[in-house]
Parts: structure tokens; C-alpha cells; sequence
């Protein structure tokens, strides 16, 4: 079940080079837009997902390639 009141945990730290994520992020590293409250409860309801499924964790992305 989503709650109306979530809000995820989105970083605004600038990605390391050389990992997955300084790769596909475009743009200023240092710029964040995060997205709307009604995308987060959208994306939520179209893929049937919780809260949980927006909860940080250690992903391959901050990982630097080899």
C-alpha cells in the first residue's frame, strides 16, 4: 500500500566518475531535479509498487566500472 504523505530519499550528491552513474546522468553532476510527488504516486499505482521499492540502498550505479 502507498502512503499519500511519502516522499522518497532522492540524492543530491554528484555521481563519482567512472561509475554506471556518472554515465547516464546528464547535465550539470551537481544539478538535481527531482521528480513531482504526483510522478512518484503515479509510478506507484501503474507498477504496483510501495514505498519500499523507493528506499535508498547500495545499487551497481554508485559502483565504479571495471
Amino acid at each position: 500500500m502507498t502512503s499519500r504523505k511519502f516522499k522518497p530519499e532522492w540524492t543530491e550528491k554528484a555521481p563519482e566518475p567512472g561509475t554506471y552513474r556518472a554515465i547516464t546522468k546528464y547535465g550539470d553532476p551537481n544539478h538535481f531535479k527531482h521528480p513531482s510527488d504526483a510522478w512518484v504516486k503515479m509510478m506507484q499505482q501503474e507498477f504496483h509498487m510501495s514505498d519500499a521499492d523507493f528506499q535508498p540502498s547500495e545499487t551497481r550505479a554508485m559502483k565504479r566500472l571495471s
